[in-house]
């Protein structure tokens, strides 16, 4: 009998690595290796070979959409020699992550050995979003043959959205509602910006909406744009032109959405275009106790520090940007504030006492607020600091001390640097001037002009007050004013006693 030693050879094709991009229900094809071959050999004469199996080429088709599912197709060919074995050659999966080694599937309809004639299986446990690469074994007993390898980057979650304004001029996006405020007492533009993020796979666009309502302007039609900066997983993406309102703009709606390499979009962020005109409301200035108001109000004082206090606005819908508390100065010219100088902040806390150390002059303090819109609210308080009392002037000297026969006037000349001369009061009789709240006392006048029509002697003592309330010290007139109506007479000569 002779003897006949089977002498089994595998040869395996050179792996072959495919880039595809998995999505939902997507489909792996797998390209086997070549023909597993048995050759026979027997002592004595001829020789005799069998062919075992042949494993043939599978096609690939592109994946659609993204699956917690993958699904393995290859292909094979029958004829198995001799026909008794056809049904013998079996099939085993492997996967591997993007780091690590080639593990049998686990999970279902691939998770077993499948027969012959089974050219496909679904793998339902890949579990997060990367890359992950498989392979085929087809087994004929003790003998394998391996497919190539395909790459596959799988996305399990769709792409999301992180949208912000671009350079918005009276525009504010309120992330937590998705509300983009525009300041309808101005006007403005902004531009969208979309920055994508795809885990496992890669962003490839965002789309933008078109705003066509009353009052807008620029980006009007939606569009989609494809290139955008940074990389893989995150792109940001920005519409080519701003949208812009005016005045009259109506309130409006649009989504912003994206989509990956494989098809999958976001869910998308509905965005609300709310026309915005009120700004911050509530806040409170006082100084010397006189309230502030939007248009400014004005306290004249003396003193040189006096109390401050203030309550900051409330936010409004699209939130407070800025808020300060400033004073600027200027000095006094022609008895009103002349030409403020810089602000400068205050930082103390309300409430606060101030020292003005600039000296007389005008103190304003405003109060503001800005909200995310560019809407601001004020309030102001001037605080005109007058410390110094009028001086006054006399032209007595002009008239001297002879006595006159005519009607004389005295001119008194008040002048104040500061708020300005409010009353001056004199006497000619040489008593004190004196008033109490504004009303004269005694003999005690007011005016600058001094008309003497009555002869006799005229002691002039005048002072004045100015718009703050300084008083000047009392101020005597440089010469005594005499005046004398009455002709000189010639008495009758007297002759022998008798005139």
């Amino acid at each position: 009998m002779t003897e006949i030693t089977p002498s089994i050879q595998s040869t395996r094709r050179p792996l072959r690595r495919v880039a595809v991009v998995a999505a939902i229900c997507t489909v792996v094809v797998l390209l086997l290796a070549a023909a597993a071959v048995a050759y026979f050999t027997a002592s004595g004469t001829g020789s005799g070979a069998a062919v075992v199996g042949t494993i043939t080429p599978a096609t690939i088709s592109a994946p659609s959409s993204a699956s917690s599912s993958v699904t393995i197709t290859w292909s094979a060919q029958a004829g198995v020699t001799p026909a008794s074995l056809d049904n013998n050659i079996t099939y085993t999966v492997l996967r591997k992550p993007s780091s690590g080694a080639f593990a049998q599937v686990t999970s279902g309809s691939c998770a077993s050995t499948l027969p012959d004639g089974t050219m496909t299986c679904a793998d339902t446990s890949v579990g997060s979003n990367g890359s992950y690469s498989y392979e085929v074994v087809a087994s004929f007993g003790s003998f394998t043959v391996s497919s190539n390898v395909v790459s596959v980057n799988i996305a399990l979650v769709p792409p999301t959205d992180s949208v912000s304004l671009v350079s918005p001029v009276g525009a504010y996006l309120n992330t937590a509602t998705d509300t983009v405020y525009i300041n309808t007492k101005v006007g403005g533009s902004f531009g969208l910006a979309d920055a994508v993020r795809a885990p496992g796979v890669a962003p490839a666009s965002a789309s933008f909406p078109g705003v066509s309502a009353a009052g807008w302007s620029g980006h009007t039609t939606s569009e989609t744009v494809s290139t955008g900066t940074s990389s893989a997983p995150s792109i940001t993406y920005s519409s080519s032109t701003r949208y812009s309102f005016d005045t009259t703009a109506v309130a409006s709606t649009g989504i912003v959405s994206s989509a990956d390499i494989l098809g999958n979009t976001s869910a998308g962020v509905d965005l609300t275009f709310t026309p915005f005109s009120g700004g911050p409301t509530g806040g409170s200035l006082t100084a010397d106790g006189i309230a502030g108001t939007s248009g400014d109000a004005l306290i004249l004082t003396s003193a040189t520090s006096y109390p401050l206090a203030w309550t900051n606005f409330t936010a409004d819908a699209s939130g407070i940007a800025s808020s300060s508390l400033s004073v600027k100065f200027a000095p006094w010219s022609s008895n009103t504030c002349g030409t403020y100088g810089s602000a400068i902040m205050i930082t103390t806390s309300s409430p606060s006492t101030e020292t003005e150390t600039s000296g007389d002059g005008c103190y304003q303090y405003t109060l503001a607020e800005t909200d995310n819109v560019g809407l601001v609210s004020t309030l102001m308080t001037t605080v005109e600091v007058d410390t110094t009392a009028p001086v006054t002037a006399d032209n007595s000297s002009s008239i001297g001390g002879e006595w006159e026969n005519s009607t004389q006037t005295v001119t008194l000349s008040p002048t104040d640097a500061g708020s300005g001369v409010a009353k001056t009061y004199f006497t000619t009789d040489g008593t004190t001037p004196s008033e109490i709240g504004g009303v004269v006392q005694g003999t005690t006048q007011t005016g600058t002009s001094v008309v003497l029509s009555f002869a006799g002697s005229y002691t002039i003592k005048y002072f004045s007050v100015d718009k703050t309330g300084n008083v000047e010290a009392v101020k005597t007139a440089a010469s005594v004013i005499r005046i004398d109506l009455v002709p000189p007479s010639v008495p009758a000569p007297i002759v022998n006693g008798h005139s």
